[in-house]
């Protein structure tokens, strides 16, 4: 498995999805973190995923490769960081022009279409991603995953 990293910059004002404002309850003056990746497996493409990061508190994600570095073993060095619990839901998407091109695959087949918000333990979102993967078999549901290790 590898990652290519496509886009990794500050987002401000209007450059900033609303749902993204709405998730982080964002002032007007607040960035975002965007990171766009592609991940192949066998140096072939099979998702590209748009993460989305509050700079206020992820802004030390800048002083890392994330070609190399894992983005979430970064975001585990603090607790304000460290996912807690996802809300995520999934469902078949036709691939749109964006992602026809980087999955390497025909317009309009069927992809999966991740949406997932993180939260760290205090109930504060810390994540935005959107997730484009190459399907399988069809499929839509909704699901909470808990993330809690046993940290001691």
């Amino acid at each position: 498995p590898s990652t290519e990293v496509l886009q990794f910059r500050v987002l401000e004002g209007e450059e900033i999805p609303a749902e993204v404002i709405e998730a982080f309850q964002l002032s007007a003056e607040e960035k975002v973190i965007f990171l766009h990746r592609k991940r192949m497996a066998d140096g072939r493409p099979i998702v590209h995923s748009k993460t989305f990061l509050p700079y206020a508190l992820c802004s030390k994600v800048f002083q890392y490769d994330l070609n190399k570095e894992r983005l979430y073993s970064i975001l585990d060095m603090s607790d304000e960081t460290r996912i807690h619990h996802l809300d995520r839901t999934i469902e078949a998407v036709e691939a749109g022009t964006e992602d026809a091109k980087l999955l390497e695959m025909e317009k309009k087949k069927p992809i999966q279409y991740i949406r997932s918000v993180g939260y760290n333990s205090f109930g504060k979102v810390i994540s935005r991603k959107y997730m484009f993967a190459i399907l399988t078999s069809r499929m839509s549901m909704k699901f909470h995953e808990i993330l809690v290790q046993n940290r001691s």
